[in-house]
């Protein structure tokens, strides 16, 4: 099995009656799994209850398991970020604080990595109400037809990443429900304009069942004036503010601009060796020479 050494970590926000369940399920999991070494971060997302606290006695209580905590409530986007950075083993694996999966799931992506840098789950049924229900639909219908991304479920919270394809994405800089979006996109899972794809990480999507849970309080949004242009984007989306081309042109434009970033901080800011490893730079800088000669 390539995964040797693997980094789980769990967002949560308010989830007092759910995280010490979820921890201890974790640690049994990851103890009869073949792992020479692991480690389970639980990410206090700012948490008004005593979910902070009961994080820290679990940490207390079991090597394998420490807490990150926001004195501020920082959304899931945030959550996740922290999850990341804190994260120091060669392969990472994130499920939500709430327990909703059953994580002995994790077999089948921990052999699918033998073969893939990304493993990425979906979710079968859903214990969601209707209306939801819908709003995933819908929110998904508008990513798929934005960025033509090949997954089913994009904001499952049940996947696996190698460190090599977190470098490629780079620094998330999305606060809101636009990180799975972000996260994927930089990964190589998109097929830019609907044209021929480029860089595509190997990746595997695997089902996974949901068990019947409660609903626990989601990930508050943060304020307005820090979310990023991205996020500013496809909130005019959603909320028919700007006109559907328009905004599929602005998150276009600035999920390029991250990617062109990253090709260039792999050249060491060489323009021209940037410009040669990937297409999609080369026609950015066209373009961007052009504007600038105007």
């Amino acid at each position: 099995m390539r995964v040797r050494e693997l980094s789980v970590f769990l967002p949560c926000y308010e989830e007092e009656g759910n995280v010490a369940r979820t921890v201890e399920c974790a640690v049994t999991v990851l103890r009869e799994r073949d792992l020479d070494r692991f480690e389970i971060i639980v990410v206090n997302d700012g948490s008004r209850d005593r979910t902070g606290a009961i994080a820290d006695a679990l940490a207390a209580e079991y090597d394998e398991v420490r807490v990150a905590h926001h004195v501020q409530n920082q959304g899931y986007g945030g959550a996740l970020r922290t999850g990341f950075a804190e994260a120091k083993f060669p392969w990472v694996f994130f499920t939500d604080g709430d327990g909703q999966f059953d994580l002995n799931e994790i077999d089948g992506f921990l052999a699918a990595a033998d073969e893939v840098e990304v493993v990425i789950g979906y979710r079968l049924q859903r214990a969601d109400h209707l209306g939801r229900r819908v709003n995933t639909w819908l929110w998904g219908l508008a990513v798929r037809t934005l960025f033509q991304l090949r997954v089913r479920d994009i904001d499952c919270a049940f996947k696996l990443l190698s460190r090599h394809a977190l470098d490629e994405v780079g620094p998330l800089t999305a606060s809101g429900a636009v990180i799975s979006t972000e996260l994927l996109i930089g990964a190589g899972l998109w097929v830019p304009n609907g044209g021929a794809s480029f860089e595509l990480h190997d990746f595997v999507e695997m089902n996974g069942s949901r068990s019947e849970v409660e609903d626990s309080p989601s990930h508050p949004p943060p304020p307005p004036s820090s979310a990023p242009a991205a996020d500013d984007a496809m909130e005019a989306l959603l909320s028919r503010e700007l006109p559907f081309s328009k905004a599929r042109q602005a998150l276009l434009a600035e999920f390029e601009r991250r990617y062109v970033q990253r090709v260039l901080a792999r050249h060491g800011g060489n323009v021209s060796q940037a410009a040669a490893a990937s297409g999609l730079a080369r026609r950015y800088f066209q373009i961007l020479r052009a504007k600038r000669a105007r």
